[in-house]
């Protein structure tokens, strides 16, 4: 049922405009990972 079409894009950037804490949480989730990856070549 997935067909790629140009009005597909305009819903996802609708969507995102109505989440709001979206963004933030993909900061945080960047950050995290970030975090992480640096901790682990700590141990390494």
């Amino acid at each position: 049922m997935r067909e790629r079409k140009p009005g597909n894009k305009t819903k996802l950037t609708s969507e995102r405009r109505q989440k709001k804490p979206t963004p933030s949480l993909s900061v945080l989730l960047g950050s995290v990972i970030l975090i992480s990856e640096t901790t682990f070549c700590r141990d390494e």
